[in-house]
C-alpha cells in the first residue's frame, strides 16, 4: 500500500531456478526514471533483523543496523584512501569497513558503517574521484 501511495510500480516473481543459502531471501530489482538498474539481495534473519548479501551480482555482507555508506567504484589503487580521507575530514567514526569486488580491477563496493549519522552532503566529496561511480547512504 505504501508503494501504491507513492506511485511506485512493482511486481513479484518467484524464482524457482536459483538455489539460495538462506530460506528467507528476496532479490529486489529497482529501475529509476533514467533506466539505471540496481539489484539487491536481502535475507530476513528473524526478529526484525536483515542482512544484505548481494548488490548487482557482487556478494557483500552488512545489516543496515548502523549508518552505512556504499561506494560503488573501480577497483583501483587510492580509491579506499580517498574514501577514508573524506570520512576523516568530515569527522566520521568508522565502526566497520569492508571492500567487496567482482574481480581485480573491476567494479568494487566499499561499505563503511558508522555508529553516528553521516554528515549532510557527504556524497559529493566522496564522488570527487574519477574512479567512484556512485554513493549510497543508508540511515537506520
Amino acid at each position: 500500500s505504501i508503494a501504491e501511495e507513492k506511485g511506485l510500480e512493482y511486481h513479484f516473481h518467484i524464482n524457482e531456478t536459483e538455489e539460495v543459502d538462506h530460506p528467507n531471501t528476496v532479490d529486489i530489482t529497482m529501475v529509476n526514471e533514467d533506466g539505471q538498474t540496481l539489484t539487491v539481495r536481502g535475507e530476513s534473519l528473524g526478529g526484525g533483523k536483515i542482512r544484505i548479501s548481494r548488490i548487482n551480482q557482487v556478494d557483500v555482507d552488512f545489516t543496515g543496523e548502523y549508518s552505512t555508506v556504499i561506494v560503488v567504484q573501480q577497483d583501483k589503487p587510492g580509491v579506499v584512501a580517498h574514501i577514508t580521507k573524506v570520512l576523516s575530514d568530515k569527522g566520521v567514526n568508522i565502526a566497520f569497513m569492508r571492500l567487496f569486488r567482482e574481480s581485480k580491477g573491476n567494479t568494487a563496493y566499499t561499505i563503511v558503517e558508522s555508529d553516528g549519522h553521516f554528515p549532510e552532503g557527504i556524497e559529493e566529496p566522496l564522488k570527487n574521484n574519477p574512479n567512484v561511480h556512485d554513493v549510497m547512504i543508508i540511515e537506520p
